[in-house]
């Protein structure tokens, strides 16, 4: 064989191998260099196509922590966030239609205010006079005897037809005179007041409700409940008649429990006296003379005094230490009124009691 030739050939093959020749199938030859694979190693990866970091995170679900607040109650619609009562004061509603009924769960208190009821007018007062009673009235002289009938040195006592005790003029005998019978009527004195009937009824509603935590509101704020049909506010009530305690419920409104009826009169009345004329009705009228006793004038006359001014002499009576007198036997006379005088004033006034102070946001 040719050395030469097979040099040629082997430089050949080098060459077409070199220059990428695929055609070329020699099978012991393709097998041995082809093993490491030169081309394909450096080629396969490109290292940082693959990830692209921000595509593999997804954080936007981070975002579900936000849901956090599902403890919270809903405060919306007809319920509404305002800020909490004062301590002492109860959150509510305020409304004048009483025909409609707090809704479930508020509690009703019926009131009265006073804008809309009418004050009632002070007590008509009245002096008047009772009925006219006529009565008999004399003056008797007496003395012990041996004095003048008229002797001025004692004292002249005055006898009706109802009973006195007398003091007598001396323990032993005496002597008394009648100066007359005289009559007249009188009445009692009254005070009629008339008064006006109140006619309230309770006229405005408050509903109080709980005041419903719900942080959803923030901090120092409540969730008030859905109002009744027609009521104004939320609003905030407390006892008494006081200011309102938050600028945040300035509209102020005082209402009352109940109400109390002082009205009357006070009475200074006379009633005037008139003059008449008594009918002695049997030989014994004129001023009985009895011993005191018990019932007055229960005891056993021992001296009648006629009114004729002449004096009568009597021996000592059974008592000597007390006597008791009455006109006896006279018809008295009898009007049919009485003149009423004096003055009658007013007093007292219909008054509003349990006041409650009711604050509003309107």
């Amino acid at each position: 064989m040719d050395h030469r030739c097979c040099l040629l050939g082997a430089s050949a093959l080098i060459v077409a191998l070199s220059c990428g020749g695929s055609e070329f199938t020699s099978p012991s030859s393709t097998q041995t260099a082809g093993a490491p694979g030169v081309g394909g190693a450096g080629l396969g990866g490109s290292p940082g196509l693959g990830g692209s970091p921000g595509l593999g995170g997804a954080p936007g679900l981070g975002g579900s922590g936000g849901t956090g607040g599902a403890g919270s109650v809903a405060c919306s619609g007809e319920r509404k966030c305002v800020e909490a009562p004062p301590a002492g004061w109860t959150l509510g509603w305020k409304t004048t239609d009483l025909a409609t009924p707090c809704p479930s769960g508020l509690w009703p208190t019926n009131l009265y205010d006073p804008i809309s009821l009418p004050k009632p007018p002070p007590a008509a007062c009245e002096c008047a006079c009772g009925t006219p009673t006529g009565h008999c009235s004399a003056s008797l002289f007496c003395s012990p005897s041996g004095y003048t009938c008229w002797d001025m040195t004692f004292p002249t006592l005055q006898v009706s037809d109802t009973c006195s005790t007398l003091s007598p003029p001396g323990p032993g005998a005496a002597r008394c005179g009648n100066m007359g019978i005289s009559g007249k009527t009188s009445c009692e004195p009254i005070g009629k007041p008339t008064l006006t009937p109140v006619e309230w009824t309770t006229n405005a509603l408050t509903c109080g409700a709980l005041a419903t935590s719900a942080p959803s509101c923030g901090t120092g704020r409540v969730c008030a409940a859905p109002p009744p049909l027609n009521a104004v506010g939320p609003c905030i009530m407390g006892s008494g008649d006081v200011p309102c305690p938050s600028p945040a419920y300035p509209k102020r409104t005082v209402l009352y429990q109940s109400f109390s009826d002082t009205r009357g009169c006070s009475f200074s009345c006379t009633c005037s006296e008139v003059a008449g004329n008594c009918t002695c009705t049997s030989s014994r009228c004129g001023i009985a003379l009895s011993p005191a006793a018990a019932p007055p004038c229960s005891g056993s006359v021992f001296a009648t005094i006629p009114a004729n001014n002449n004096c009568v002499d009597f021996g000592p009576p059974g008592s000597t230490t007390a006597w008791n007198a009455r006109v006896v036997d006279y018809t008295a006379p009898s009007m049919s009124e009485c003149a009423p005088g004096g003055t009658a004033t007013p007093t007292g006034e219909v008054a509003f009691t349990g006041p409650e102070t009711v604050c509003c946001v309107q």
